[in-house]
């Protein structure tokens, strides 16, 4: 699928605006983290800003309202579209393991 408005910065930003809704706000260290990184993702979708958005979810409690290993397998995913060398081999041992 192509990215929102063929534009993978557009893509991350909308997704962040979206997924920031379904993070609790509460006093939980982990949700607050997870909010911060979405703000920023919805301004910039450097290779820092995933990776370290991407490493929040794989800490994160348990969610409610989103599946954290699906939100930080997407944003490895962006982080393969911007060039991180060593993201893919995630991604596909992620492929293996799930077939």
């Amino acid at each position: 699928m192509a990215f929102f408005g063929n534009d993978l910065p557009a893509d991350v930003q909308t997704w962040a605006e979206r997924v920031y809704t379904l993070i609790p706000e509460d006093d939980r260290r982990d949700h607050q983290a997870l909010r911060e990184h979405l703000i920023i993702l919805t301004v910039s979708a450097s290779l820092y800003d995933l990776k370290e958005a991407s490493e929040a979810f794989r800490r994160a409690g348990k969610l409610k309202r989103i599946d954290k290993a699906e939100a930080a397998m997407r944003l490895d995913y962006y982080l393969a579209c911007v060039g991180d060398r060593h993201t893919p081999w995630r991604i596909a041992g992620e492929a293996i393991s799930r077939a």
